[in-house]
């Protein structure tokens, strides 16, 4: 009788078990996988790639909270996405471009290709230039959202996975031949005038930025290279940073005289996260914090004094960057109750 018991309050607590986890998962917010982060500028506004699930948006209170409003999704594969104004356009892997108006709580899809891939994009208007992996750069005029043009397509080696563009040059960050440095001064005839390669193999490059003749390059297994372009015609790479033998450069952003790196490293937790540099030289960048984060990491964004890091299966991390190079954690969507349970797991 009392084995029969013992039974039967194990079955019980095993269902209850079951039940509770059941409606936990049912409740559990789904992100996605969280690859693209782009904050308006004033930092009051964050929209998030999360790939199959689409595009996140949220509000950012006062109080530095993150406030879920939608989601917008139609096909393929959101990946990147930057904001300017009340327009967003997102690098749709499975698509192309895409541009959406975002002025209200639900955006609005003004304009999408639907033949191409979309990795990474820079703008600067009225240009958006568009890394679209195999297909290589394309440049579109951009003055009216609604029926952009399509100004080139500059088919080059490899992947195209971002770009970056300063004065006449498209820096671009080649998954397979590194960069790819574009001479854009007339933006109908693209043409490529150097390149710079790193392994014989594959030369591994994916998210850039730059400034003032200095490009940053997550380099995924290289870490962070550091490139002079000054002369775009002959660039060099004037120094590397390797946190280590397990750790991927995944995403790099450029504030001032701060650079933030964020590096996915899944056998060091103490690299995985967010490492700050000092860059007042700006061809000598100086480690001066890292900041681990749970679960893996991808793109970084800045708007006014909010730094947003998207985390992968764990959702989007938001940091206070009055003092640049100590950011303040404020708030992670979802919160750090339920990313007990996202950590590390694919919805």
């Amino acid at each position: 009788m009392n084995r029969r018991r013992i039974f039967l309050g194990v079955i019980i607590t095993v269902l209850v078990l079951v039940i509770g986890l059941g409606s936990l998962y049912a409740l559990m917010p789904k992100m996605g996988y969280c690859f693209g982060a782009a904050l308006s500028e004033t930092g009051d506004r964050l929209l998030v790639t999360a790939g199959y699930r689409g595009l996140h948006s949220f509000e950012i209170t006062r109080e530095g909270e993150l406030e879920f409003v939608s989601t917008v999704y139609d096909s393929g594969y959101y990946r990147y996405v930057e904001l300017r104004g009340q327009t967003a356009y997102v690098a749709n892997s499975h698509r192309g471009l895409m541009i959406l108006d975002v002025a209200q709580d639900e955006p609005a899809i003004l304009w999408a290709q639907s033949d191409s891939m979309a990795y990474g994009i820079h703008l600067q208007s009225p240009l958006a230039y568009v890394a679209a992996e195999r297909d290589g750069l394309f440049i579109f005029d951009i003055s009216v959202p609604e029926d952009p043009e399509i100004l080139a397509h500059a088919s080059m080696p490899g992947r195209a996975w971002d770009v970056w563009v300063e004065d006449n040059y498209a820096f671009v960050a080649n998954a397979d031949s590194g960069l790819v440095v574009m001479d854009v001064s007339s933006p109908r005839h693209p043409q490529i005038v150097s390149t710079l390669a790193w392994d014989s193999e594959s030369s591994s490059a994916e998210i850039i930025d730059g400034q003032d003749g200095s490009v940053y390059i997550a380099s995924g297994e290289y870490g962070l290279l550091v490139v002079d372009v000054r002369n775009p015609l002959d660039p060099v790479i004037v120094q590397r940073y390797d946190p280590g033998p397990d750790s991927y450069g995944e995403g790099v952003k450029v504030y001032g005289d701060t650079l933030y790196l964020t590096i996915e490293d899944g056998s060091h937790p103490e690299e995985n996260g967010l490492h700050v540099f000092s860059i007042e030289d700006p061809l000598s960048p100086t480690l001066v914090r890292k900041i681990p984060i749970l679960d893996f990491v991808e793109d970084v964004s800045i708007g006014g004094v909010h730094l947003a890091i998207a985390n992968t299966q764990s959702g989007v991390l938001l940091y206070d960057i009055q003092a640049p190079q100590n950011p303040r954690f404020l708030a992670s969507y979802p919160s750090a109750f339920w990313r007990m349970f996202t950590s590390r797991l694919k919805w």
